[in-house]
């Protein structure tokens, strides 16, 4: 899903580099860069699950919308 979103993105003018899924950064320097890029206006687009991008992920200063495509189910 991701891949295909990301393809629907670039094919409407985004460019691929300002676009990332958050589950590339699998360490904590990556995230920590990847945070920045996307605090910075470098990553206009973050694709991510809520598990993933949920609490721990300082993006907002730049955040516009947050859009849920699946959310985790959770039984009480």
């Amino acid at each position: 899903v991701y891949s295909e979103i990301k393809a629907l993105l670039v094919d409407r003018g985004i460019p691929s580099k300002e676009i990332a899924f958050v589950h590339d950064a699998n360490s904590d320097e990556k995230k920590n860069s990847l945070s920045r890029k996307v605090n910075a206006g470098e990553v206009r687009v973050l694709l991510a699950s809520t598990e993933k991008g949920g609490t721990g992920l300082n993006v907002q200063s730049k955040m516009k919308a947050v859009h849920h495509l699946d959310v985790p189910w959770r039984p009480s």
